[in-house]
């Protein structure tokens, strides 16, 4: 049987099991990662899913009522010779014991889970197995992929599932938003070009703020908000923690009248309290990153870190490599290169005005600054866990010109 899901973007998962209740709980907790899933009851409903689709990953139950997942994987090997592939394969167990990993592993499967799943443990499993796989450079869209409810251009840059996602949005001038509100997502807008106001609410909280360039500006979920640019386009870009989940996430409000409230409330002139936070980009720096970067704090949340960083000219970073997050990166101005390097896959990649990069978990990377300073936008996904979050790399692609820092 097949879960039905119309967007042929995302990952696509097998999970094989066969009890009920074990399978309910499994998909549950892959959902929230907004997979595509496929289910599977046996051992041969397995392999004809296998043979009729391309999957990041397979949850296989190791005990099956036709046979059992060792058997199954097998299978699955001698058939991925002739696709010239290989798909991880993670088998769900609830034997704790050595005698059954080893035997998994040396069945072919490439990891293990305990019945029953845990959320956590399954998201470790999604990095590492999705996430880890892939560098990303992304160039900004000349086109946009869609008009947004609150009308923004839209366009989207990069997306880490069950962590967030990155965008770009682009007001048209003299234009008012619908005053809406997320259902389930929080939002940091990190405002690049144009200027306009925004209000917003939240429980008794009220107010208006101007919106500049270097402003970073919080939309918790549950805040209620609307804004409005002046004569030039407001752009922006979108830091959105979980990911956008689909298109009933916003909820219109009754109350759309954008004069009535700039009449009724003042431009405030201070940063505001949590949950209605905006501020500028701090003009001194708060730490310098373990590779060499100056880093100045935006954002915080349980879900990830917004920063913004600057390496200056001519300078060439340690090479790092974290222990727990992820992060995307958007190059305000400079230019320079990335080195990434995550198992068999390195690149060097030229860093400019525009461009959106990921480093996945695990990955070792360093960078360089040209004549001018190399200036991004950084989201890190977790938050940065602390001091030990970054090791230095025994062999970085150049020879760095700082010295090892701690944040």
């Amino acid at each position: 049987m097949k879960e039905t899901n119309l967007n042929k973007t995302q990952p696509r998962i097998l999970i094989v099991e066969d009890i009920p209740l074990a399978l309910k709980m499994a998909m549950m907790v892959m959902t929230k990662f907004n997979f595509i899933i496929d289910t599977a009851n046996t051992g041969a409903e397995a392999i004809v899913q296998y043979s009729n689709n391309d999957y990041s990953f397979i949850l296989l139950d190791i005990g099956l009522p036709d046979t059992d997942g060792y058997k199954v994987t097998e299978i699955i090997r001698e058939m991925e010779k002739q696709k010239n592939s290989h798909t991880p394969i993670i088998a769900l167990t609830a034997h704790h014991n050595r005698e059954t990993k080893d035997k998994a592993l040396g069945s072919g499967m490439d990891d293990f889970l305990f019945k029953p799943l845990d959320a956590d443990k399954a998201r470790t499993i999604v990095d590492k197995y999705i996430f880890q796989s892939s560098l990303k450079t992304v160039l900004l869209p000349e086109n946009y992929n869609y008009l947004a409810l609150d009308n923004t251009e839209i366009r989207l840059l990069m997306n880490q599932l069950g962590h967030g996602s990155l965008a770009h949005g682009s007001m048209r001038p003299h234009s008012i938003s619908a005053a809406i509100t997320h259902k389930t997502v929080s939002e940091s807008w990190f405002i690049l070009s144009g200027t306009g106001k925004i209000w917003r609410q939240f429980d008794k909280q009220e107010r208006v703020d101007d919106l500049k360039p270097n402003m970073i500006v919080d939309i918790p979920c549950g805040v209620e908000y609307q804004f409005a640019n002046d004569a030039e386009p407001l752009v922006f870009l979108i830091v959105t923690m979980p990911p956008w989940p689909g298109n009933d996430e916003t909820v219109q409000l009754a109350d759309q009248n954008w004069q009535e409230r700039l009449q009724k409330i003042p431009v405030s002139t201070t940063e505001g309290n949590a949950p209605l936070t905006i501020k500028s980009v701090p003009l001194n720096y708060q730490h310098q990153s373990p590779a060499g970067a100056e880093i100045r704090l935006l954002n915080h949340n349980v879900l990830g870190d917004v920063v913004h960083c600057t390496l200056k000219a001519n300078i060439i970073s340690q090479g790092v490599t974290h222990k727990t997050v992820s992060e995307f990166w958007y190059v305000l101005s400079g230019q320079g290169q990335i080195w990434r390097k995550n198992g068999n896959k390195e690149s060097v990649t030229q860093l400019y005005q525009d461009v959106c990069i990921n480093i996945p978990l695990g990955t070792e990377f360093q960078y360089r600054a040209d004549q001018d300073d190399l200036v991004f936008i950084c989201v890190t996904m977790p938050p940065w866990s602390g001091a030990d979050e970054a090791r230095y790399i025994d062999n970085p692609h150049w020879e760095p010109s700082v010295d090892n820092a701690s944040y």
